[in-house]
C-alpha cells in the first residue's frame, strides 16, 4: 500500500485495510483529536493541550504569570512537545501513538514493547481510527477536526436517556457470576455489600447502545461487564452531581487490551465516580473530601466508614475539574490518594492545581487509604 497516497491519514469507508499499517493510521490522527479523546484539556489557541503526560503541568505559566495555552504544543509533522515560558519544560515529546502510551502506562513508549503496542492499537481501534488485531476489513472513521476556536469546545457526552436506560436495566453485581467472581477473588471486595450500596452494577444482557463497544466488540463481548456511573455537576442545581456517563471495567483477561473503558466517541473529561449525587454529606462532620484513583480503589474506599474517608470521589485520567471542586466548601481538606507511579502522579498534580486557590488544604496520600 502506498503510504504517501494518504497524506492526511484519511481513507474511504469500507476500504480494505492492511492490518500491518495500523501504526501509520494511528500516527496520522491529529494530536489534538487524540488528546481530546483521552480527556485532556485543549488550549484556547487550538494548538496545545494539557496537562503534560510527562510532568503533569497544565499550562506554560511560570509562577506569578498567567498563560492559557496548554503545556504541550503541537509541532509540525504530527508531534507534540512539553514547553514552558523561558524553558523547555520536562522535555516529553512524542507523536499521537506516543501520547496514548504516556496516558495508558505513565511512561515513554519503547517501540519494542509489544505489550504497550497492543494497548495502543486497541485504544485507536476502540475509537475507530485503525483496525483491531486480526481484522481484515473495517469501516474507518475519519478523525475529527477541531476548529481554531477562541474557547474550548465542551466535552461530548453519550445520550443521557441511553445512559439512564443502561443503568436502570443493569442487574446487581451479585447476579453476574463473572463480575461477582472478579470482585471477590481478584480484588477481595464483597460483592454483596457493593450490591447493597448500589456502588456498581453488571452490564445488562439487553442490546447496548453503539457507544458501549470496544473495537468491533460490545462491552459484554470484550469482558467490560462491571459498570459504575460517572457524574458531573448538575446544571439544573437540584443536587450537586448528576449522572452523565458510565465507566466499564474488564473482569477477565483481555489479551493486552484496556482494563477500563468509557463510552466510545465521547469524553469523560471532568467526570468522577461518586457514592451519590449529594456526595459531600458523608464528609460534613470531618470537613474532608477524599479523591482516589480507579474503580477498585473507589469501591474499596466507598465500603469504609465515612468517619475514615469523609466524602468520596473516584477519579480517572482527565477527571480533575474546577467545576467539581467548586462544589467543595472553603476550609475543607482534600486528600488525593493515587497510585505511586507516573500516572498517579499526573492525576494528583492535576487535582492539586485545581485545589490551589480555592480555600481548601491539599493532602497527598499514596495508594488506597483502605489498605
Amino acid at each position: 500500500m502506498d503510504r504517501g497516497a494518504r497524506p492526511g491519514g484519511s481513507c474511504g469507508v469500507g476500504e480494505v485495510v492492511n492490518p500491518a499499517a495500523w501504526l501509520d493510521r494511528a500516527k496520522a490522527v491529529p494530536v489534538l483529536d487524540v488528546a481530546a479523546a483521552l480527556g485532556l484539556s485543549l488550549g484556547r489557541d487550538g494548538k496545545s493541550f494539557g496537562p503534560c503526560p510527562g510532568c503533569g503541568a497544565a499550562t506554560r505559566a511560570n509562577p506569578g504569570r498567567r498563560d492559557s495555552r496548554g503545556r504541550c504544543a503541537i509541532l509540525p509533522g504530527g508531534w507534540w512537545h512539553c514547553y514552558s515560558n523561558g524553558s523547555d519544560g520536562c522535555g516529553a515529546t512524542a507523536d499521537s501513538p506516543g501520547l496514548v502510551a504516556w496516558q495508558l502506562t505513565g511512561e515513554r513508549w519503547q517501540k519494542g514493547d509489544a505489550s504497550t503496542s497492543a494497548k495502543i492499537r486497541e485504544w485507536f481501534a476502540q475509537n475507530g481510527w485503525c483496525d483491531a488485531p486480526g481484522a481484515e476489513r473495517k469501516s474507518v472513521v475519519a478523525p475529527r477536526r477541531w476548529p481554531d476556536a477562541a474557547a474550548e469546545a465542551p466535552p461530548s457526552r453519550p445520550n443521557a436517556m441511553e445512559v439512564a436506560q443502561v443503568w436502570f436495566h443493569a442487574p446487581a453485581v451479585t447476579d453476574d457470576d463473572a463480575v461477582a467472581e472478579w470482585l471477590e477473588r481478584a480484588r477481595g471486595l464483597p460483592a454483596a455489600r457493593i450490591a447493597e450500596l448500589d456502588l456498581a452494577r453488571a452490564l445488562p444482557a439487553s442490546p447496548s447502545p453503539a457507544w458501549a463497544g470496544y473495537g468491533a466488540r460490545t462491552w459484554r463481548e470484550s469482558g467490560h461487564r462491571l459498570i459504575v456511573p460517572l457524574w458531573g455537576p448538575d446544571p439544573d442545581g437540584r443536587s450537586r452531581l448528576r449522572m452523565a456517563s458510565l465507566h466499564a471495567r474488564c473482569v477477565r483477561a483481555s489479551g493486552g487490551g484496556l482494563k477500563a473503558l468509557s463510552p466510545r466517541g465521547h469524553s469523560h473529561r471532568g467526570l468522577v465516580m461518586a457514592v451519590s449525587e449529594d456526595f459531600l454529606g458523608d464528609g460534613a462532620e470531618q470537613r474532608l473530601l477524599t479523591i482516589c484513583e480507579g474503580v477498585p480503589d473507589f469501591l474499596a474506599l466507598a465500603l469504609q466508614p465515612a468517619t475514615v474517608r469523609g466524602a468520596l470521589l473516584g477519579g480517572i485520567s482527565g477527571s480533575a475539574s474546577a467545576a467539581i471542586l467548586a462544589l467543595v466548601p472553603r476550609g475543607w481538606d482534600v486528600a488525593v490518594a493515587t497510585h505511586a507511579d507516573a500516572g498517579g502522579d499526573n492525576q494528583a498534580n492535576a487535582w492539586r492545581r485545581e485545589i490551589e486557590g480555592r480555600g481548601c488544604r491539599y493532602l497527598r496520600c499514596r495508594r488506597q487509604l483502605a489498605a
